[in-house]
C-alpha cells in the first residue's frame, strides 16, 4: 500500500515521500480501516520539523497523520459495535499514529461510527480537533454556569471549544481573535469576542472560570492573572508560569488529548442534531502533500485542509 513517510526530520520538501510500505496485520482487539480521508494537524508539521524530538522522538522512517476517516475491512477477535463496511472516523494513539496511509491498523477504543450527516471527507476534519477541545473543557472543571475565556475562537480547536461549552451550558463564553474573524467566532457561540491585535483582554476581564490556552506566553501570564482563585488555565501549548498560578489559587496544567471512542460518539452526536460544527479550508490530493503541508505550516489555512486519501 502507498503511504506518506517522514525520513528524517527537515524541511517539508527535503523528508516527506510517498512510499509502497506493507499493509498492516489485524490483531485482536483492533479494526483495519481503507482510510479514505486525513486531517492535517499543526502536530504533524511540528513533528516533522524536529520541535519535539525531546519528548516524543520518531523512529525513521514514519508514516505520517494522526486522524482521518474511512471504512473498516476487518474486524479483529474481541472488537464489539464495529463492522465491516462500517463508516467510521478516528484518532488513535500516538503508539500507533499512521493515518496518511491507504490502510490503518486502530485499537477499537479509538474510532467510532462517523456523523451521519457528514462525509467521510468532511468527518475526517473532526476527531483530534473536537477531542483536543472537549478534553481541555473538561480538564477544567464544571462547565455548565461557568464564565469561560477561550483563545484562539476563529481557529480548528477553539472554534470547537466554543461551540461545546454552549452545548455543555457555559453562562458567558468570552473568546479572543483577530476582527475580521468576529463574525464568525460569535456565530460558533462566542457572547463577547475581544480583537487581540488591538485589545489587551487583561484589562477587560476578570473573574473568569475557566481558560483555555492555544497560546502560551505572555497569554498565558494575563490569563492567569484574570481567573478567580480556585478557578482553571488548561493549556494546550505547556505549563510556564506554574509560580504565578499558584500565588493565585489558580489550577494551571497542560492537556494533551487522548484516543476516546465514547467521546468521538458523543461529538459524532452534537453534529447530527446539527450543535456542532467544523469549517475545512480546502481539500488536497494525497499526491499534493507538500503542498497541503506547507499551507498548514505558514499559517494561511482558514479551517482544517483535508487529505483525500483515494488520491495518490
Amino acid at each position: 500500500m502507498k503511504a506518506i513517510q517522514v525520513n528524517r526530520y527537515g524541511n517539508i520538501n527535503d523528508v516527506v515521500t510517498t512510499s509502497d510500505i506493507a499493509k498492516p496485520q489485524i490483531t485482536a482487539g483492533s479494526v483495519l480501516v481503507q482510510v479514505e480521508a486525513a486531517s492535517i494537524n499543526p502536530l504533524d508539521n511540528i513533528l516533522r520539523a524536529g520541535y519535539m524530538k525531546e519528548m516524543m522522538p520518531m523512529s525513521f522512517p514514519y508514516v505520517m497523520g494522526s486522524d482521518g476517516a474511512g471504512i473498516i475491512t476487518e474486524v479483529g477477535e474481541g472488537v464489539e459495535g464495529l463492522s465491516v463496511g462500517d463508516e467510521v472516523y478516528f484518532r488513535p494513539g500516538f503508539d500507533e499514529a499512521a493515518v496518511f496511509a491507504q490502510y490503518q491498523r486502530l485499537s477499537a477504543g479509538s474510532v467510532a461510527l462517523k456523523p451521519a450527516s457528514l462525509s467521510l471527507l468532511e468527518s475526517a476534519a473532526l476527531p483530534q480537533a473536537a477531542l483536543t477541545a472537549y478534553q481541555a473543557l473538561l480538564a477544567g472543571g464544571k462547565v455548565e454556569g461557568s464564565k469561560i475565556l477561550i483563545h484562539g475562537g476563529a481557529g480548528a480547536v477553539g472554534s470547537v471549544a466554543i461551540q461545546i461549552a454552549k452545548i455543555l451550558g457555559a453562562r458567558e463564553i468570552i473568546s479572543t481573535a483577530a476582527a475580521e474573524s468576529a463574525a464568525s467566532v460569535k456565530e460558533f457561540g462566542a457572547d463577547t469576542v475581544i480583537d487581540f491585535q488591538t485589545q489587551d483582554f487583561s484589562e477587560l476581564l476578570s473573574d473568569i472560570d475557566i481558560v483555555i490556552d492555544t497560546v502560551g506566553g505572555p497569554v498565558q501570564e494575563k490569563s492567569i492573572a484574570v481567573t478567580k482563585p480556585g478557578g482553571s488555565v488548561v493549556s494546550l501549548v505547556g505549563v510556564m508560569f506554574a509560580d504565578l498560578a499558584a500565588e493565585k489559587d489558580v489550577s494551571l496544567e497542560l492537556m494533551f488529548h487522548q484516543p476516546s471512542a465514547q467521546q468521538l460518539t458523543w461529538i459524532a452526536q452534537q453534529v447530527d442534531a446539527g450543535k456542532l460544527a467544523l469549517q475545512i479550508d480546502s481539500t488536497y490530493a494525497a499526491s499534493d502533500i507538500k503542498a497541503a503541508l506547507t499551507l498548514v505550516e505558514q499559517g494561511k489555512a482558514r479551517g482544517k485542509v483535508i487529505l483525500d486519501m483515494s488520491r495518490f
